[in-house]
């Protein structure tokens, strides 16, 4: 739609607008003259006719309502369809990473069992339909390795051609035959590469039930407007639709681009021979009208459909009596005082056009005067005043909320590098002991961090540790309390000592501020695999034995900052070979889903029973991965942070 100058962007100028201030209309050109002229001499035949072609421009408008509304409609849910195949490829390029790195470590036939799983959890919601893997071979052939659909596995070359589109363009969202149930469906495909590569081996491949995306997305703001929607191929194969198969006999059809406003797309229309017969009141020959447009990035339109006979006015009977007892009553009563009513209640319309004219122009000061007889035109005028005097405050309001936000991003954004300052830029060498770590950041900044060094005498600290609050303040005292643990930890080689001064020094800085930092802190000795720790306030770390039993280890502790102490509690366990030690801090476990529901301990503890085999590496990717797929299309609201050491 045309937006107005105080949008930023200014209407096109009409070829035939004047330049400057309009003249002042002559006496025979003036309102009150013209008026007098029409009712006096050529009221009653222009009246007639007047009123039979305002009857088929009323219903030539109502049928260009018909077609701006479908255009707009069919606009939308072609919009809503890409928004949705956009959210489903973000679960298909995680699982597409996957296989990526598991192709590259040579596990992925052994891991067939598990991505089979996988597969069948991603397509449990009520419209996805299959999902497969299909990979590449030599010979340029598919061959599907897994899928949902446990008919499909084994199968070669599913949709072929799309699969090459797809590793040609990136993405290939056609609409198709389903090989299995034979329904329509609409399918997504995505190509999956070898590891830092861009050499594809092979395809994934969602497919969405087209009828019951086409009955949910007709449900988003369906309006007043009565229509029904279809899915179809470019050619008009293969089709879906609400009301089954049509007859494009019965239709008229116009195919329109979603990025034109409908009311040019209406002006272009209407020039054309098929525009010209849509636009006729009489002798149509087709009962229903609708409009196709291309779903953005992918190879099918959408086209919604409605008939005509909900926008045609029939004539009445009873029209031109009614319109000869109007014309009567006119000329005998109402002739002789139009041209002096007219002039006079003329004037201050006038007066409003001309303040319009000159805010047009730029000057934002001009304003309209009441007039003593201007009556509604009165109302207008002062609410065009106190609409020029709001678009003025808002203009300013967004100009100081555009530098609030400048202020806030700058912020943000030295948070973010302070938050990744704390965090160790490389891991330690450890002979016997294998170290993975794992870091999601919120988009608020926050006060995580993890922290591995040598203490000397080949010692081995480790920390997770979570500052209250967020923004630069929480990850300012992240930075002071991980400075003095590795100071104490260095020159006290004690770990109930270093505690004892960094939360007693760290109170100076805390004072009254009420900010603390929980912490889980542990020194490790890898040739004799004993473990000091300590719990600072903090969640309890979980240690796996090799035969998968599950112990959560945690001293008594206040977090640090909270006030002096004079004692802390620290506990020693001994360490076997395979044992797996995982640290964490809350926003692993307080992750939700769409219906808020926590990821939880329970759920946590299942994933590293269940993955504590592997390397520390695959534990940290599958707890990362468990929670992401728990909450998916979330965002995050809490840094999730993992540190996990394997002993080997």
């Amino acid at each position: 739609m045309a937006e107005t100058s105080f949008s930023g962007k200014k209407e096109p100028e009409h070829p035939n607008k004047s330049q400057g201030k309009r003249p002042p209309p002559a006496f025979f050109g003036k309102l009150g003259f013209r008026v007098f002229f029409v009712a006096l001499i050529f009221l009653v035949v222009p009246m007639l006719i007047h009123s039979w072609v305002k009857y088929l421009e009323d219903n030539a408008y109502h049928k260009k309502l018909l077609f701006v509304g479908l255009s707009e409609i069919v606009t939308g849910k072609a919009g809503f369809t890409k928004q949705i195949v956009q959210d489903k490829t973000y679960i298909m390029d995680l699982l597409a990473a996957l296989i990526t790195k598991d192709v590259a470590e040579g596990k992925f036939n052994q891991n067939l069992e598990a991505f089979d799983s996988l597969f069948g959890i991603v397509n449990r919601d009520r419209i996805t339909g299959a999902l497969f893997y299909q990979s590449l071979d030599a010979n340029g052939e598919f061959n599907c390795d897994v899928s949902s659909e446990k008919l499909l596995v084994g199968e070669k070359n599913i949709f072929s051609s799309q699969q090459q589109q797809a590793i040609k363009n990136g993405e290939s969202v056609f609409l198709d035959i389903d090989p299995i149930t034979s329904i329509v469906e609409i399918f997504i495909s995505r190509p999956v590469y070898v590891l830092n590569s861009n050499v594809a081996i092979g395809t994934i491949t969602l497919s969405l039930d087209a009828l019951a995306l086409l009955n949910w997305i007709a449900m988003v703001e369906a309006g007043p407007l009565f229509f029904q929607i279809s899915f179809l191929g470019k050619e008009g194969r293969p089709y879906v639709g609400q009301i089954g198969q049509i007859d494009p006999s019965e239709i008229y059809v116009f195919k329109v681009d979603p990025y034109y406003d409908s009311e040019v797309l209406f002006s272009q229309v209407k020039q054309t021979p098929m525009g010209k017969e849509y636009l006729r009141v009489f002798g149509q020959t087709k009962e229903m009208l609708g409009v196709q447009v291309a779903v953005p990035g992918t190879d099918f339109n959408i086209m919604a459909v409605s008939t005509l006979e909900t926008v045609k006015i029939q004539p009445s009977s009873a029209m031109i009596t009614t319109l000869l007892n109007i014309i009567l009553i006119y000329l005998v009563i109402g002739g002789g005082l139009a041209l002096l009513i007219t002039i006079r209640i003329s004037r201050p319309l006038n007066a409003l056009c001309g303040v319009m004219e000159n805010v047009e122009r730029g000057n934002l000061s001009a304003r309209y005067h009441h007039d003593r007889v201007g009556f509604e035109i009165n109302v207008l005028g002062h609410t065009f005043n106190r609409m020029i005097d709001s678009v003025l405050h808002h203009v300013e309001e967004a100009r100081n909320e555009r530098m609030a936000r400048e202020l806030l991003s700058k912020e943000l954004k030295i948070g973010h590098d302070i938050q990744r300052s704390i965090l160790p830029r490389e891991r330690p060498d450890i002979p016997g002991v294998e170290i993975a770590t794992g870091f999601q950041g919120a988009r608020e900044v926050a006060g995580d961090f993890y922290d591995i060094f040598s203490a000397g005498d080949k010692k081995l600290l480790i920390s997770v540790a979570d500052a209250a609050g967020k923004g630069i303040s929480a990850c300012l005292y992240s930075l002071c309390a991980r400075s003095m643990f590795r100071s104490f930890a260095a020159s006290a080689n004690n770990l109930e000592k270093t505690i004892l001064e960094t939360n007693n020094l760290f109170c100076l800085d805390t004072a009254e501020s009420g900010n603390f930092v929980t912490a889980w802190v542990g020194i490790l000795e890898p040739e004799t695999r004993t473990l000091q720790y300590a719990s600072c306030g903090h969640l309890p770390a979980i240690l796996r034995k090799p035969d998968g039993t599950i112990t959560e280890i945690a001293t008594p502790g206040i977090a640090l900052g909270v006030m002096p102490i004079q004692e802390a509690a620290v506990a020693q366990v001994q360490l076997e070979k395979g044992d797996m030690l995982v640290l964490y801090t809350d926003g692993i476990i307080d992750s939700q889903d769409s219906y808020f529901e926590f990821y939880g301990k329970k759920r946590l503890i299942e994933v590293i029973k269940k993955e504590g085999g592997k390397t520390a590496e695959d534990l940290v990717d599958a707890i990362l991965g468990s929670v992401e797929m728990f909450s998916l299309n979330i965002p995050l609201v809490d840094d999730r942070t993992l540190l996990v050491i394997r002993m080997v």
